[in-house]
C-alpha cells in the first residue's frame, strides 16, 4: 500500500506492522513514522507479546 501511495504522489505519514515491516520500509520512507506492534515469528506468523507486562 505504501509503495502504491508513493507512486501516485500521496505522502505517507504513518505505518504500523511487525518488526520486519519496519526494518524493510524505514529506508524507503525515512520521513514516515513507522511503529512495530508485533514481532515476526516466520513468514506467516507474528507474536503480539508484551515484553514488559505487569
Amino acid at each position: 500500500m505504501q509503495t502504491y501511495a508513493g507512486v501516485v504522489g500521496v505522502p505517507v505519514i504513518f505505518g504500523s506492522g511487525d518488526d520486519v515491516f519496519v526494518a524493510e520500509n524505514q529506508p524507503l520512507f525515512p520521513q514516515t513514522t513507522l511503529v512495530s506492534v508485533k514481532t515476526a515469528d516466520g513468514n506467516t506468523a507474528a507474536c503480539r507479546c508484551r515484553r514488559n507486562a505487569r
